[in-house]
């Protein structure tokens, strides 16, 4: 399976990670912080055993814009979930610092954000047949 994956690092040590992955061979597009490349499962265990420069290395399930409870909902929904989640995983959330301000600007507290999550994790699981583990509450979620 394909990823899109992103390497974090600290600023000003992109141009060493990207050096770092075009070592590696590995196509890669640049952003403040951030490198994006594509890899399978290889890539990713290639990347954390060789990348000194980089932090993490994440896998993008999604990127959308929220600017309403609604549209984070519904953007969470349509995330495809099953291709890489089993249904008893736990289930951290981060949001990016602007969102999560401009969210709790808005009147939106934690509480309700992870009660939102929780029930689109639940429909997402129903819909795709599992009834019974749609009443899981054991997610944990990190905002």
């Amino acid at each position: 399976m394909r990823y899109q994956l992103v390497a974090t690092m600290a600023a000003g040590l992109e141009s060493v990670t990207t050096k770092e992955l075009k070592a590696l061979g590995i196509q890669t597009r640049t952003e403040n912080g951030k490198v994006y490349f594509e890899g399978d499962d290889k890539t990713i265990a290639l990347t954390n055993v060789w990348l000194r420069s980089a932090d993490r290395i994440k896998i993008v399930v999604g990127q959308f814009k929220a600017l309403t409870f609604d549209a984070l909902f519904e953007g969470v929904k349509a995330l495809p979930w099953d291709h890489y989640l089993p249904l008893d995983a736990a289930f951290p959330v981060e949001a990016e610092r602007f969102v999560r301000n401009y969210i709790q600007n808005r009147t939106f507290k934690p509480s309700p954000k992870k009660r939102l999550l929780k029930k689109c994790l639940r429909f997402i699981i129903a819909r795709r047949g599992y009834r019974k583990l749609a009443r899981l509450t054991r997610w944990k979620f990190r905002f």
